[in-house]
């Protein structure tokens, strides 16, 4: 039998943390009806706990019939229809939490949130989704999921703090990480990353075979302190660094010249904070500068859109002074219709819930890393270069 995780410091009740163990270890095919489970005086001693708080776990686990104890004998597994239905009955009311911060449910970033939602949702209505922001040091946020016995599982969504990925895979509870960076730390857990260094170079091929070849890149990052995100200070020089899905992305558009023969322009690639404004008031630099670009390529569609507002506000016409892409698909409301990398959000959501229920029906699967395919779609911010080009 797998060790049962159990985390003294924990708010929620050592019985009851055994309890929940052995209930994931039922419900997960780990025990037969034909063979008692493991005895008070095992369990306690193989936990380290007091035998009365394992004997505790056992009754109450006997009063919602998933077990039955016989005298002299110990404790089985009810009959095999009973237990099917009591873990029917289980599986009918599961409680997932997502897990965001604050800053991921900026209204910019609120229609990518949206419909990864919408894909968790509708991916079995008879699942109880609830949220929980993530805040605070990741030991007491842990902790106080711990605290709800209710809870079966999490899906983290776009974190980077590799103390909380520690802290929760440590803690046992089953978790499927969304869109976290870097994927290498999720090692031995479930994980869905999208693929996006592929359809970044087929975007910027595009610009190219098209003529462009000034094309600036805007890559999101956090800037250090003092930097101010509105002045065009080239990636390489300013500090910055891009966390691993905006690398992805980088790498894509050094790809797409490497391909073409062509010499990578690391000189007109700029980081922005991830959002629109900051992208406005860069390209705003850059459309003053002595060389200006053709074309730009962004990290997302918040910093596409912001980069073609700036380029309205100059006075200029996206695509016929300026091309622009993005990344995301989540530009609907841009004029002209923005040309992007569409990532399949709600598809992505609906298997974040399949591969967290899999998890908690079969503990023992190996972990597993899901990538997501994205593909690059031809809108209407691309067009041939402006007559001139740099200027």
């Amino acid at each position: 039998m797998n060790m049962i995780r159990i985390d003294k410091t924990a708010p929620s009740p050592i019985y009851r943390q055994v309890k929940e163990g052995l209930k994931r270890q039922i419900f997960g095919g780990r025990f037969r009806t034909d063979r008692p489970l493991p005895t008070e005086h095992e369990l306690a001693a193989e936990l380290g706990l007091n035998r009365l708080t394992v004997r505790r776990a056992l009754v109450e686990l006997a009063d919602e019939g998933l077990i039955h104890r016989v005298r002299g004998r110990g404790s089985f597994l009810r009959d095999p229809r009973h237990a099917e239905v009591t873990a029917s009955a289980e599986r009918r009311t599961r409680t997932l939490a997502v897990i965001c911060d604050t800053e991921r449910l900026d209204p910019q970033d609120a229609l990518y949130y949206y419909r990864l939602f919408q894909g968790i949702l509708r991916a079995d209505p008879s699942v109880n989704v609830v949220y929980r922001r993530y805040e605070g040091a990741p030991r007491k946020f842990v902790s106080r999921l711990n605290a709800e016995p209710d809870l079966d599982g999490c899906i983290v969504l776009s974190q980077v703090d590799q103390a909380l990925f520690r802290t929760l895979m440590k803690s046992g509870r089953p978790a499927v990480f969304v869109d976290c960076v870097p994927v290498t730390g999720l090692t031995g857990a479930d994980a869905i990353s999208y693929e996006t260094e592929s359809s970044s170079c087929q975007a910027v091929l595009s610009l190219i075979r098209m003529g462009h070849r000034d094309i600036a890149m805007l890559v999101h990052t956090h800037l250090p302190a003092g930097q101010a995100c509105g002045q065009p200070i080239p990636l390489n020089r300013s500090g910055a660094r891009p966390n691993a899905v905006a690398a992805q992305r980088l790498e894509g558009y050094r790809r797409a010249f490497r391909e073409t023969g062509l010499p990578v322009r690391d000189d007109l690639v700029f980081p922005v904070v991830p959002w629109a404004d900051s992208a406005y008031s860069v390209t705003r630099g850059l459309l003053r500068g002595h060389r200006v670009p053709t074309a730009i390529f962004t990290t997302t569609d918040s910093v596409a859109i912001g980069a073609v507002a700036a380029v309205k506000d100059h006075g200029w016409r996206v695509p016929e002074q300026m091309s622009v892409i993005g990344v995301g698909d989540l530009g609907h409301f841009c004029t002209p219709a923005l040309s992007t990398i569409r990532m399949p959000l709600e598809p992505v959501g609906e298997t974040a819930v399949r591969m967290l229920k899999e998890r908690l029906d079969r503990p023992g699967l190996p972990p597993r890393l899901v990538s997501i395919p994205t593909e690059y779609l031809a809108r209407a911010t691309c067009d041939l270069p402006r007559e001139g080009g740099g200027r």
